[in-house]
């Protein structure tokens, strides 16, 4: 693979929070591609704190490894973690942000891969690679992605076919996955940091229609693939946080994003369907995954943002109401898990 005109830097930002093995798993995978192309990479983990024993096997496991461990003393999710390198690679002028889960590995080219096609247009603002699952690579967890706002859906593509076509349309309306997204600095710049009112979720649909918004473009690389952890069960798998944020953030994005057009009843819309993943969660017994459910929606209606916090004892009677008059309404689609964005 042919070399860089000139030296590319890139800083790749990784999140730990009480995965310490996982992290150094990936760090690992990192460390092969290092200096094997014309890339100059800076390594930064952001601990984003977690358990006492999990930090120390962290920092014991980067003790010989050329990496920029940050402790944070709060946990500052997702947005607030990355946005500390991607501040220091805008100051200090690097070329590129590689934000990178810490449940990814990966082939040792990947990141040139990325860089490859970053470079070969200069409105490329983000660049993911194509995400795979860690467990069979054959199954395809990403590879392009839309907006579809007469539908209020987020479109996950796992067909590399129908994902190159979308991508030769040049459709506005395409977004990037977190998982693995390489940012331009100067377009993070131009467009702002991450936003940290999400916490986590919805932030790579917000940055990629920032950027769209700015006259930036996203990109898959398809020739480049990275293995990512996927839930085979997301009701089951997934913790009560991740039905919360993912709830309240629907509102935050849609309602900031949906363009006129499409925004007749846009807060009735959004309020049904999350109220009927909720009825789904607490249908096949998650009661308190439902009930986080729940006050997401709350949350989101009142447009609230920040750290989750699913421990208040107050929940509105009307939103329990709701759920229960909407559960008659919703029986029908209570074991469909077709809704793309769970």
């Amino acid at each position: 693979m042919p070399e860089f005109k000139s030296m590319q830097t890139v800083y790749v930002s990784i999140l730990n929070w009480n995965a310490a093995s996982d992290t150094l798993a990936c760090i690992s995978s990192l460390l092969k591609s290092e200096s094997v192309f014309n890339l100059s990479m800076k390594i930064f983990v952001i601990d984003n704190n977690s358990d006492f024993e999990d930090f120390i096997l962290l920092e014991s496991g980067l003790m010989d490894d050329q990496v920029n461990l940050i402790k944070n003393e709060t946990n500052t999710g997702f947005a607030g973690g990355h946005n500390l390198v991607i501040k220091q690679a805008i100051q200090d002028q690097a070329d590129f942000v590689w934000v990178l889960n810490n449940d990814t590995t990966f082939q040792e080219d990947a990141l040139h891969r990325l860089v490859s096609l970053a470079v070969s247009d200069d409105k490329i603002g983000a660049v993911s690679p194509v995400l795979v699952a860690a467990h069979d690579e054959k199954h395809i967890d990403f590879c392009g992605g839309m907006h579809d706002w007469n539908a209020l859906n987020v479109i996950k593509l796992s067909n590399l076919h129908d994902a190159k076509k979308l991508q030769e349309s040049n459709n506005e309306n395409t977004w990037v996955s977190g998982a693995a997204m390489l940012l331009r600095v100067s377009a993070m710049s131009s467009v702002g940091l991450l936003d940290e009112g999400m916490f986590a979720y919805y932030e790579d649909n917000d940055i990629s229609c920032r950027l769209v918004n700015a006259g930036w473009t996203n990109k898959v690389a398809f020739d480049c693939m990275v293995h990512h952890a996927t839930s085979t069960d997301v009701y089951a798998q997934r913790p009560a946080y991740y039905f919360y944020l993912m709830a309240r953030n629907s509102f935050l994005f849609w309602q900031r994003h949906t363009p006129a057009g499409y925004r007749r009843f846009l807060s009735l819309r959004l309020l049904d369907r999350e109220i009927l993943i909720a009825n789904r969660l607490l249908h096949r017994g998650f009661s308190t995954k439902g009930n986080a459910c729940l006050l997401g929606v709350y949350d989101g209606i009142m447009l609230r943002q920040g750290v989750p916090k699913l421990d208040r004892p107050f929940m509105a009677f009307w939103m329990k109401t709701l759920s229960h008059l909407l559960m008659i309404n919703h029986a029908k689609h209570l074991v469909n898990k077709s809704d793309g964005q769970r």
